[in-house]
């Protein structure tokens, strides 16, 4: 099937993707764990997923059907915007005839092979049909192979910030057994360095109760094995089995467990009772493991047995030190805060190399500050090169820090009637650099200060 010939149906829509949909609104992410759930967020349903029969033939009444002894067949997906709430928060490309959704999105990983596209990014709500073409999707930028995984399955883009996303192609394939998945795909069984796990309620209300287990290798590595022997069924099809409940079948989960690679990618699971698992790059499948091995695995997670609390790091105050560590632009922060504001948030971007993903330096810097009482107040800081005025969305009033003052900035100080706040919206040369405030309850005075603290 071509890449125009692709259709994303939203009928019968799995409960789950419209409960990590709204969870992902809500949810900050914590490092490698939480990227997971973006493939749940993108709302990608897959047409026709079935469930291979012994001595069948193919399907004559829909092309998209292959029924095979081979185990679940998913078909190849025909991707359409234009009836999905928040488009914009699809991320996939077509290639190949396939889509490749996004999983997961990792920082200070070294996963980038060799390159492979480059992704047009000419798709939304509004496209027409015959715009679904190889290598169109909702996002725009080169991908790569990822190094020790098939390109046929996982692919992967870099971003201005340096951050790794990587896509995985969860139609046009057939499964049998979780081997097929978790072992020829996934590379489970000898590349993860840790195994961490929280509570349903915990993903679910982004509380970061995270464990880290020790000390279990032989319970994990029996669930790994089980799992592996299992066949794979349709979700779909348990929904059926098991969902005569007083709510439902999604009610049962109990786990999200994340198995950390060595390569800093992860293998995130969901766990339900009576044994099923599903991976989270691909929800419309599930194995069923074993009772003794799927139980011995979540009494260890209960009771928390050689288990401890993962220390859970403030990334933003992370972000900020590598900001200010950054040998180009770091030293234009400025060192004075102002007295009520907090930092709420701090990024940094680079120029990336097309084609490699090599970062040849670094672009800018943004940092944002939050009043502690007023969540109307805030102020922030933008960091860039001269070169780059107008570019990056600012192209506002600049004055050279030779003519720094306090009357010179009153100039572009105004009151918002409708908060009744003073604004300023200014930027300062420094040399080829520029240093761009915009803030809404911070005066002249203040803008001075932040100024003239820069180097």
């Amino acid at each position: 099937m071509r890449g125009n010939d692709l259709l994303i149906k939203m009928e019968n829509i799995d409960p789950a993707y419209i409960e990590a949909a709204d969870v992902c609104s809500r949810k900050r992410s914590n490092t490698w764990v939480k990227w997971g759930v973006l493939a749940a967020c993108l709302c990608l349903v897959i047409a026709g997923t079935f469930i291979g029969q012994k001595s069948a033939a193919p399907s004559e009444d829909n092309n998209d059907t292959i029924i095979s002894e081979d185990g679940v067949n998913i078909p190849q997906m025909e991707v359409s915007l234009a009836k999905i709430d928040g488009a914009s928060m699809i991320g996939f490309f077509i290639y190949n005839g396939n889509c490749y959704v996004e999983y997961e999105r990792i920082n200070g990983a070294d996963i980038l092979g060799e390159y492979i596209g480059t992704a047009t990014g000419l798709i939304d709500e509004w496209t027409p049909q015959e715009g679904y073409v190889e290598f169109a999707g909702s996002v725009k930028g080169d991908f790569f192979a990822v190094k020790g995984y098939d390109p046929e399955f996982m692919l992967c883009m870099k971003d201005a910030a340096g951050t790794v996303s990587t896509y995985i192609c969860n139609n046009g394939i057939t499964l049998k057994n979780g081997a097929d998945l978790y072992e020829d795909r996934l590379h489970l069984s000898d590349n993860y360095s840790a195994v961490q796990y929280e509570t349903r309620e915990s993903w679910f209300n982004s509380k970061n109760d995270l464990y880290q287990m020790n000390e279990n290798d032989e319970v994990i590595s029996n669930f790994i094995e089980q799992m592996d022997k299992a066949e794979f069924m349709l979700w779909d099809d348990v929904i059926e089995k098991e969902g005569m409940t007083e709510s439902t079948i999604y009610d049962t989960e109990l786990y999200h467990i994340y198995f950390k690679m060595d390569n800093g990618t992860t293998t995130h699971l969901r766990l339900y009772e009576n044994g099923y698992v599903r991976f989270e790059g691909i929800l419309d499948v599930c194995v069923q493991v074993p009772e003794d091995s799927f139980n011995s695995l979540v009494d260890l997670m209960n009771t928390h047995t050689d288990s401890e609390l993962v220390a859970v790091i403030d990334q933003t105050e992370v972000m900020f030190e590598k900001c200010k560590n950054d040998p180009e632009l770091g030293a234009y922060i400025p060192k004075y805060e102002v007295p009520g504001f907090a930092l709420s948030a701090a990024y940094i971007s680079y120029y990336i190399e097309p084609q490699t993903g090599a970062e040849t330096g670094t672009k800018e810097i943004c940092l944002e500050y939050d009043n502690l009482t007023d969540h109307k107040l805030w102020y922030g800081i933008t960091i860039t090169w001269k070169d780059e005025y107008g570019i990056n969305g600012w192209a506002g009033p600049m004055i050279d820090n030779t003519e720094l003052s306090v009357e010179k900035l009153k100039d572009y100080e105004y009151i918002k009637e409708s908060i009744g706040a003073t604004e300023i919206d200014v930027g300062v040369w420094f040399d080829d650099v520029s240093v761009v405030l915009g803030a809404r309850g911070t005066d002249a005075e203040s803008a001075f200060d932040i100024f003239n603290s820069v180097l």
